[in-house]
């Protein structure tokens, strides 16, 4: 299969995903808000855990759906698969009822399945619309409602469950399908840069050899609701779709109060890792090169003309002052392992205690992710931090290694050491055993924040972001070991 053809067959399959409707079911990842979902909304705020257990909306600032903080994992359950778990993915929380005022809170940071536990943390979802849903607390059987407080004279909604109440209807936000883009000037690329063309209109040619060229120049920002503007540098004005002679031309300049604010609203929809396309909701079309290879928002799918690289115009980015937050750190995923096994013979006529060695490969892998809904867009990026795992009794510590290397977000580097257990076992007279060495094998999961600086590929110049947060490092590792003897 030709590269453009996979790209478009993968452009065809998120397009479907997205444009169905709710059948049941919740994405991976969401972010809720008070009232349905607005793609042309310019404002609002979504829940987010306040303090050290609150589930609130618009407390202290409001928090947009692409904020790390408004991120909710879904967890199906194990017991029913109507049923989930709803977990902040910031600080591994899962809510459940705060049995003193019947208020949501997340504080656990364990799945509890057990319906008689007041703080079980299970949920069973309804839909009454498209990007619509409400919870009944499955614990109580009580919807979940949203109530309007004042705390501290700042006024908030904060969720509840009621008795005998119909339950508040929450918009939800796919947060599997919502991408970011950078906030800062890139390129766009289909065959060449996308640049500013004044001829005809002040319209968007990929027309440009030079990604950094002023013409070339591009700033997103995003929208609370995960929807984009985004202005041409050279133009200093935001795109718009014209729809005024049916072309639907994308206009990078000529923006005033006469043209509706919804024209200038995209919605981004990853292919891969650096490659996106654009869609304008106003008029429910795709961006595509069209005539005189300028941009204009005219398929009602994902064809090859669609697909737009993305150039971060980042030539070098460090990952740095990696600071773990070890209070929101989460144990999971727990297994026993064998890490092997040996024969033993006592020909003695008294039991005996006698040594045993085996020797085994320690695996231990790590990952650091930041939330998802961001592309790599081929940067090179390296990271300095130490890596911690889980240890014997359930204590997670740093590890003995310290990485100063390349790496990419979401993906798991593996070291493997030689291992050799020694120890002592008994073994009764005139008998052989079979010796294991078992141990656990879990992931510890832990948030953190970190500085990000990217050297520019513009001016050369290297930009510091700190204490960004939206990291969770997960480390895998083998531990509690201890030998255990069967009889043959």
């Amino acid at each position: 299969m030709e590269l453009h053809q996979l790209r478009l067959l993968i452009g065809i399959v998120i397009t479907a995903m997205m444009e169905k409707m709710t059948s049941g079911a919740l994405p991976k990842s969401i972010a809720l808000q008070d009232g349905p979902a607005d793609i042309f909304a310019q404002d609002g705020s979504f829940f987010y855990r306040h303090g050290t257990s609150d589930v609130v909306s618009g407390y202290e600032q409001s928090q947009p759906a692409y904020s790390p903080a408004t991120k909710i994992i879904v967890e199906q359950s194990t017991v029913n698969n109507k049923y989930v778990h709803l977990r902040f993915y910031i600080n591994n929380r899962y809510w459940s009822r705060d049995t003193r005022d019947n208020a949501i809170v997340a504080i656990s940071n364990q799945p509890i399945e057990d319906t008689t536990d007041p703080s079980c943390t299970l949920f069973e979802p309804n839909f009454p619309s498209q990007n619509e849903v409400n919870f009944t607390h499955v614990q109580t059987g009580w919807r979940v409602i949203v109530k309007e407080v004042v705390v501290l004279d700042r006024l908030s909604s904060r969720l509840y469950v009621e008795e005998n109440s119909s339950g508040t209807n929450l918009g939800f936000v796919d947060r599997e399908t919502l991408i970011i883009l950078p906030d800062h000037p890139i390129a766009f690329i289909h065959g060449k840069y996308l640049k500013a063309y004044d001829v005809n209109g002040k319209r968007l040619q990929f027309g440009s050899d030079k990604a950094t060229d002023k013409e070339s120049l591009h700033s997103p920002s995003m929208m609370s609701n995960g929807m984009v503007v985004i202005s041409s540098t050279y133009f200093d004005s935001l795109w718009w779709v014209n729809t005024s002679n049916d072309s639907n031309w994308i206009y990078g300049g000529d923006y005033t109060t006469q043209v509706s604010p919804r024209a200038a609203i995209f919605k981004v929809v990853k292919i891969d890792e650096i490659a996106i396309a654009l869609l304008n909701p106003s008029v429910n079309k795709y961006c595509v090169r069209s005539t005189d290879n300028c941009l204009a928002a005219t398929s009602d799918d994902i064809t090859s003309e669609a697909i737009i690289f993305v150039d971060e115009l980042v030539t070098e980015r460090q990952i740095l002052n990696l600071a773990y937050i070890l209070a929101d750190q989460r144990i999971y995923g727990e297994t026993p392992f064998i890490a092997g096994t040996t024969t033993l013979t006592n020909e003695e006529d008294v039991d005996l205690i006698m040594p045993v060695e085996i020797t085994y490969t320690d695996e231990k892998s790590y990952t650091f992710s930041r939330g998802g809904g961001r592309l790599n867009a081929n940067v090179k990026s390296t990271i300095s931090t130490t890596p911690w795992f889980i240890s014997t009794g359930r204590l997670v510590i740093p590890g003995a290694i310290i990485i100063n290397e390349a790496f990419e977000w979401d993906t798991a580097d593996t070291t493997e050491t030689e291992v050799t257990a020694v120890g002592t076992v008994s073994v009764p007279k005139n008998s052989t055993v079979t010796v294991s060495y078992v141990g656990t094998k879990g992931i510890c999961s832990i948030p953190f924040t970190y500085t990000k600086a990217d050297k520019s590929a513009i001016d050369g110049q290297t930009t510091y972001q700190n204490r960004i947060r939206g990291g969770i490092y997960e480390g895998v590792s083998y531990y509690n070991f201890s030998f255990q003897v069967v009889n043959n």
